[in-house]
């Protein structure tokens, strides 16, 4: 008997990127995601060695419901709130770990990737909050040979102000839909050198 997916047992990205990713993703990878849903349950799934952090409460709770019903342990997800102050207000600068509507800053949420030495992870994804602030932090975490994957890269703000190694890097630039969004946005796949 076929085993039926829901919208939460695949990363919400581009129907192409998404096969761009299942064609490289392998067991015992290591994955580092900045915001947490569809693509953490795909990557515990898969058997990856999975660090997944998430800002919002009610998100994190549910996340952490469905990984339950599916018997998956071993993930590494963390809620990590904003802090109270804002740094500033200017959500493409990654000095600033800002994203509106929120009042506050998110650089424990960013760094959280720091407690990880450089070129420690084959796959980081981005597609939580302050994804400048969160690029910036993790071309250094991203081995040779791994990936850096930017969701809604059609965004300009998020690149604009980010010194990144990136030019360098492979790129991958996929359109189109994906299993929640009835309209089209673009992923961006880096491969680092």
């Amino acid at each position: 008997m076929k085993e039926t997916l829901d919208v939460m047992d695949v990363p919400w990205i581009p129907q192409a990127s998404f096969l761009f990713l299942d064609a490289i993703v392998q067991p015992a990878l290591k994955v580092f995601e900045y915001g947490s849903g569809g693509s953490t349950i795909y990557f515990a799934r898969k058997s990856c060695k999975l660090v997944a952090i998430e800002h919002d409460r009610d998100w994190f709770e549910a996340v952490q419901a469905k990984l339950q019903s599916y018997s998956i342990s071993g993930v590494d997800l963390r809620f990590v709130p904003p802090e109270e102050q804002n740094i500033g207000t200017d959500n493409s600068d990654p000095a600033h770990y800002y994203e509106p509507p929120c009042t506050g800053n998110y650089q424990r949420y960013v760094s959280t990737i720091d407690e990880f030495r450089q070129a420690s992870f084959d796959i980081i994804l981005v597609d939580g909050t302050a994804r400048p602030s969160c690029l910036q932090h993790a071309f250094l975490r991203v081995k040779p040979g791994g990936y850096l994957i930017l969701d809604n890269s059609e965004r300009p703000y998020y690149l604009a102000q980010v010194e990144h190694p990136l030019k360098r890097w492979e790129r991958y630039t996929f359109w189109g839909h994906g299993p929640i969004n009835p309209y089209m946005w673009e992923c961006t796949i880096w491969k680092r050198p």
